[in-house]
Parts: C-alpha cells; structure tokens; sequence
C-alpha cells in the first residue's frame, strides 16, 4: 500500500471509534459539538466544506446571518405570537437561509425522549450549541426579564387559561406602541396615587379614597366605586402597551381620557407588589390578581363591592438606590395631598379621601361645581374674592377663577391650569410654559417682579388641536397654534382684572357704556364677563369723595371717608396715573417706531431666526422689523420709539427665545410697558415731596378717570385701609 492510499484509508476511518461516541452508534449520524483547538490536517476551525473539495470561510456567513437577524429585530419578527409560529410546518423551520432543517418539536414527536432545546447548525464557531431557540414563542428580547417580567411569560401561562375570551382591554400594535411609548419611571409615592386616581376618574368613579402607610413606602391602597374590569381584563391590563382607553395611532390626537399609554400599571408592578381586586356591577363576584417583578398571576375570586382596589406594597423594596432619594414620610405625604388636590379640583363631582397611618389628612365630599370645590381647597375667606371669567372663541373655550392682584405667591405652585381635548372627559391638569407665560402677562403690571398670582383656568381645546403624549408623566403638552391659545387668554384676563379691579365711578361709566372691547381670534368675540363684587373698595364712591386730611412723612396722603382711614402712596398713584394715560396714548395712534439708518445685525442660532422670520408680522405690529441674514444672523431694521437708546438686540433675543419654547411671545409689549412704567416713574411726584391741598384732590380725582388704580405699574399697592372697627379695636373701644 503506498503513501496515497495509506492516506485515503485514513480518511474513511472515523475520528473516533463508535463507542466512544455519545449515545452509541446509533447516534453517529446526529450533529456533533463543534471541535476545541486546531484539526489534525491543519484546516482552520472557521472553514465549512464546499463544492469541489474547497473550503468556504466560516465568517462571512456568520456576519451575513447576523444581519438578517438585526433586520428582522427592527421589523418586529421577534414578537410573533407562539400560535403563529406553531403553525409553520416543523420541518421548514429555520433560523436562517443557510441553517439546517430542524428537528419537530417535542410536542410534535409521537416517540422517542422528549428534548427540551431543538439544536440548530451554528452561524458562527460556537458548535450545534451556539443558538438554541425556546420551545415555544419567539425568542427572548434583549432586556426582557428571564422569568416572567413582561407580557410574554403571563401569555406563555396565565393567559393561556383564558382561551379565546375577547376582552376589554387589548394590547396594542407595535406600531401603536413605538408612537406612545414614553418609559414611564415611578418617581415616588405620588407618582403611583396619580396613575391609580387618574384610571379611577377614567373608570367613572365617584368616590376614591386613598391610604397610605409610612408615607406611601409600605402600603399605598386606592379604592374606587367605578365600572371595574372583567377576569380576564384585570389580568391583561398589567401587560406592557394595554389599554381600552386607544386602538389606533389615529385616535392618539383625540384621546379625552386622562390615561391611554397602558405603562402605569407594569411600571408600579416592576418596583412593587400589587394586588389587584376588582368587580363589574352586574358579576356575581370579584376577582383577584397579583403582580410583581417576576410576573403577573391570578389570584382567584375574591368577594369585593362594585369597582377596583390595588394594593401597592414594598415600593422600592427591590431598588434600595430609589428608595434612597426619598424624602421623609411627611414631605411624600404632602406631594400625595398636592396630586390629590389638583385631581379634586378637575372633578368636582367626585369625593375623595386620602388617609394615612389611620389619620385622615384630606376629605373633599362631592360637590356641584368648581367654585364649591375652591372652597373646600382654598377656604371660604380666599375663595370669596375669585373672580370667574368665561371666554370663547375659534372653538376654544375658557372658564376659571382669578385671585385679586394683592394675593401672591413666591412661586407658581397655585398657578392651576387644565386642558380637555374637546370638551369632554376630565380636565388634565398641565405644567405648561406658554399657559403660565399667558397667565402672567394677563397679570402684567399688577403683582410685583418675581410674586405669582392664584389662578385656576380650564381650556377645552378642539380635538386634533394639541398634543398630549409630549412628556412621560403628560404633565407637558404641545399646542398646534400657541399664538392663538396666548391672543385668548392675555387679552380676556387683563380686561377682566380691569373690570374687578376699577374704582367705582369708572365702573359706572363702563356699565353704561358697551361691554368692553372684546378681542377676537378667528373672528369670533369673546363672551362677556360676569357681574363681580368689586376686588378693591377703598374708595366706594370714589377717591374724589374723600376728605383729604393731611400728609404724612412727607409721601403719603391721608384721607377719611365712608367709615374708614385710606392712606395713599403718592408716587405709586401718580406714576399709575400716567402710565395709564401713556399706554392708552400708544394704543390709540399706534406703536410709533423709528427706521435704523444702518440696521442692526443680530447674531442668532438657527431655529431662533427661523421663529422670528416665521412671526414676522406680529414682530412688525410691536415695532421690530426684520428679516433673517445668512445663517444665524437677523437683521433689524426699525425700533419702537420708546425703546430708542436701549439695548434692542437684547429684546430680539428675548422674543425669540420664547418664541421657540414657547410658541408665542409678547416680550415686546412686555418692553414697551416697561418703558412706558420708566417714563411715568421718572416724571410723577415723589416721596418727599410736599403737596398742597388742592394737588392732593386733583391726584385723588385723576385716579377716577385711569381703568386700574390699585397698583403701580411695578405691581405696588397703590392704598391701604383702615376700618373703623379696626381703629377702635386698636383702642380696647
């Protein structure tokens, strides 16, 4: 035998005698793991055998085989249902185009031991055992909990049982979801009360209550009298994306309920235990489930009045670094009676109850309207001085509640503002920018620079009108034309303010004139405004009726009259005075403005200068005229007058930058006021300065003749009072 066929024998030979193979001879023919370290001839451990004897490279198919993967990730196949899969034929089921046909599955098989894994040719050098797949259902998502964390384990053995029941509640499309999806993060204890009271209020609850122990970290308990959910919508509903609430990515713009993501639930019960109980009105009995990072399960029945209750234990328990950023049991519970009471407010038909460690905290009763509920929340004395203002027009409507100018805040906390898409459904309370920024010009010129007045607005909003999955919590939304929502509100708070706040002769003259101008938007007026008890009566009959006694520290005049001591700011009356006279002057003959002989250029980022060139025309009613100039420059052309010497680039940056966050901008009316305010602080009388008796009548009879005289245009009271009974109580009389 010579040296090739000595050499050809070997290779018929096996690597191994039959023996010593795994399972005997009669598994020479099964796959085999992949070999360790260098073949005996040489050959690379990457090479496949190809046509004619050559060999192929290992790695380009590999990398091949991984792109397909990657692409069939981002379509979605990954998320095939079990049934889907299960009803390919077995024997065409592949990993990949080159893979090997697989084996049927064990369910499948009628002899033979039952496998758990169905082996597949490796796409790279790991062996047969390189990629295994599940033995039913796709295989598991990256980051998908190993042990029940999501929908795809309750699927695989809670839902099961629930064959082909049609429920309520539905999971979404993925497509649905990839729109919506926003990551909800449980923050604290509050965060988990407002999910829970929000699905109450959409379930058609009228009353909820709310226990809590140990600030909300051992027991967080919400209970409702709403329609609550059958078996098997209670157990779906802890599913990632499901929701009754929305089907369709077209109804997102219309939505009305105050949920439709379907996060909130699988968000609390990734941090927490829950327990879920929960009964229909016409079932006989209720039913139970329980939730925890591991999954989703059913609890069985369980005997439960009309509605849903959830049981939050141990939050955070599983997350100490959370839990760490806690603040104490006191501060939770008072972030807890804030979310409480902003709900309260938008439903005042429905009662509500927060208690904790067995002491009750908060207990609104169901009342009849808003201003009832005000009431309750403010008090009846703060309550009795809100000024309603109605409003509507373009399909927008405005109702609410104004405080009087003298009662700030050192922030925005009491600054309440609620959107509902078309009316409907319960208002959603909102942290807007552009709401706040209309609030406060409608306030412009009445409180002080950095004090924030109460006010509490609901706007129903035309459906496809904004935007309401904009923010993970919604506490944010986006107007589509924020410009119209800003000309609404500014123009109808300022009036209505005016009519609270004018002293009484100019009242008279306003009742026996038309209802005053009223602005429009789209062409459509707004609605008068109610009768209101006058905010302000230091002076019912005017200041001119007062009897003028004297001055004191040489700044304030001191006057009696209608049973009570008025005394009087004499800069801050005048300098209100006149600039009331002076802004009436600029809205009559227009905003007088001045041409730059060489415009001004403006460095600007992109989208600032876009936003300008987008307002142009309302830039150029205020005065600024302009256009963009090359990129990130705008060039200014003209300036209003009473701005001539300042520092005009500085406004345009201003406006532009409200324009971009917020959607609109009246910076520079802002600019103008204050101008004007600068021009009456420096040409009025004083504190120092001494006046006669006839100039004290005829400032206290200019004071009739001004719209507003209760502040000065920085937001001063203007006067302060005095009653008799006061007097004499100082007395002991």
């Amino acid at each position: 035998m010579g040296p090739d066929a000595g050499a050809r024998a070997r290779r018929r030979r096996p690597a191994l005698a039959a023996p010593a193979l795994r399972g005997g001879a009669a598994r020479q023919g099964g796959p085999l793991r992949a070999r360790r370290g260098p073949r005996r001839d040489g050959r690379s451990a990457d090479d496949l055998p190809g046509p004619g004897g050559r060999r192929l490279s290992r790695r380009p198919l590999a990398r091949r085989a991984a792109q397909r993967r990657a692409a069939r990730d981002r379509a979605g196949a990954r998320q095939a249902r079990p049934a889907e899969r299960d009803a390919r034929p077995p024997s065409r089921e592949r990993l990949h185009a080159g893979a090997a046909p697989l084996p049927p599955r064990d369910s499948d098989r009628r002899g033979g031991r039952a496998g758990r894994y169905r082996p597949v040719r490796a796409a790279r050098g790991g062996g047969g055992e390189a990629a295994r797949l599940r033995p039913h259902g796709a295989p598991r998502l990256r980051s998908e909990p190993r042990r029940g964390g999501s929908l795809a384990g309750a699927q695989g053995r809670a839902l099961h049982s629930l064959g082909g029941t049609v429920g309520k509640i539905a999971v979404l499309p993925p497509a649905v979801q990839g729109q919506i999806a926003a990551g909800e993060v449980i923050e604290r204890p509050a965060s988990v009360v407002k999910e829970l009271v929000e699905n109450a209020l959409d379930a058609g609850a009228r009353h909820v209550e709310v226990r809590l122990a140990a600030g909300g970290l051992d027991l967080i308990a919400v209970r409702d009298d709403g329609e609550g959910m059958a078996a098997e919508d209670a157990l779906v509903a802890f599913a990632r994306h499901a929701t009754s609430k929305l089907a369709r990515a077209e109804d997102l713009p219309t939505v009305a309920t105050l949920g439709f993501r379907g996060e909130a639930l699988p968000s609390i019960a990734a941090v927490a235990r829950v327990r879920l109980v929960t009964r229909r009105a016409a079932a006989a009995g209720g039913v139970a489930v329980e939730a925890d990072a591991g999954g989703t399960r059913p609890a069985g029945a369980a005997g439960a009045p009309p509605g849903t209750s959830v049981e939050v234990r141990e939050l955070f328990a599983e997350t100490p670094a959370r839990r760490k950023f806690l603040r104490s049991a006191a501060t939770e519970v008072g972030h807890v009676v804030d979310v409480l009471t902003r709900l309260a407010v938008a439903s005042p038909a429905v009662g509500f109850r927060l208690e904790h460690d067995g002491r009750e905290v908060l207990a609104f009763p169901p009342v009849a309207d808003a201003r009832q509920r005000l009431v309750q929340v403010l008090g009846r004395a703060r309550a009795a001085d809100l000024v309603p203002v109605e409003a509507a027009a373009g399909g927008y409507t405005l109702t609410g509640f104004l405080a009087p100018p003298r009662e700030t805040l050192a922030s925005a906390r009491l600054v309440w503002t609620y959107v509902a898409v078309g009316g409907a459904g319960t208002g959603r309370w909102v942290r807007d920018r552009l709401l706040l920024r209309a609030v406060l010009d409608g306030y412009a010129s009445l409180v002080m620079r950095g004090r924030y007045p109460i006010a509490v607005l609901f706007l129903a909003i035309p459906p496809g009108e904004v935007d309401v999955n904009v923010h993970p919590a919604k506490l944010e939304v986006r107007f589509r034309s924020p410009a119209a929502v800003h000309q609404l509100l500014v123009p109808v708070l300022r009036a209505r303010l005016a009519a609270a706040l004018a002293s009484p002769p100019a009242a008279f003259a306003r009742e026996a004139a038309p209802a005053y101008a009223a602005p429009r938007v789209d062409g459509a007026p707004h609605a008068a405004p109610a009768a209101q008890a006058p905010l302000w009566t230091a002076a019912p009959r005017g200041f001119a009726s007062l009897r003028f006694i004297g001055q004191i520290f040489d700044g304030y005049l001191l006057c009696e009259g209608e049973g009570r001591v008025v005394l009087i700011d004499q800069h801050a009356a005048h300098e209100r005075v006149v600039f009331e006279r002076l802004r009436a002057e600029c809205r009559a003959g227009g905003i007088a403005r001045d041409r730059l002989l060489v415009p001004e250029t403006i460095a600007l980022p992109a989208a600032e200068s876009a936003a300008l060139a987008e307002h142009a025309a309302a830039l150029a009613a205020a005065g600024l005229e302009g256009e963009p100039f090359g990129e990130g420059t705008f060039l200014l052309r003209t300036v209003p007058r009473l701005l001539r010497g300042r520092d005009v680039g500085a406004l345009v940056r201003a406006v532009a930058g409200e324009l971009v966050e917020e959607g609109a901008s009246a910076a520079a009316e802002r600019a103008a006021d204050a101008a004007l305010a600068t021009i009456a602080c420096h040409g009025v009388v004083r504190v120092g300065q001494r006046l006669g008796a006839a100039e004290a009548q005829a400032l206290l009879a200019s004071m009739d003749g001004v719209e507003v005289s209760a502040h000065c245009p920085h937001g001063r009271p203007v006067a302060a009072e005095l009653a008799r009974t006061q007097l004499e109580a100082l007395f002991r009389r």
